[in-house]
């Protein structure tokens, strides 16, 4: 048996809405992960910022909300 349980997080539709304080510690997760992941903070986005995008996802691109970025002179 172990100390901890992981359930099923539901997406809040606004931040008054029951389950935001849930979501704003999986955003704020999310961030650590990303800024050890990337090496930096700058692209991370604050729960208000996620859950749009969060609400207009389908299932599959609910494990990885990301903003599309371009990068270097092979995207022309």
């Amino acid at each position: 048996m172990s100390d901890f349980s992981i359930d099923e997080l539901v997406i809040p539709v606004s931040v008054t809405a029951p389950g935001w304080p849930d979501f704003e510690a999986v955003a704020e997760l999310r961030n650590v992960v990303e800024t050890e992941g990337f090496g930096t903070a700058e692209l991370n986005d604050s729960p208000v910022e996620l859950l749009p995008v969060w609400l207009n996802t389908s299932e599959a691109d609910v494990r990885r909300p990301r903003r599309r970025h371009r990068r270097g002179a092979g995207h022309l």
